[in-house]
């Protein structure tokens, strides 16, 4: 992630959304990802499979 990420839950769907763009992922697997994340959570956590 980028340094000053605000863990906001639309800017982790935009991050995540602007990963999957950026390495051609399969879109049904990056909202698999998205919908394993907690966005109750200040400090966002992403799933091992999603490395950055």
């Amino acid at each position: 992630m980028r340094d000053g990420f605000s863990g906001d839950p639309k800017d982790v769907v935009l991050e995540l959304c602007n990963f999957a763009v950026s390495h051609n992922e399969d879109f049904n697997e990056i909202v698999r990802q998205i919908l394993a994340i907690d966005l109750s959570k200040r400090q966002v956590d992403m799933v091992p499979a999603i490395t950055l």
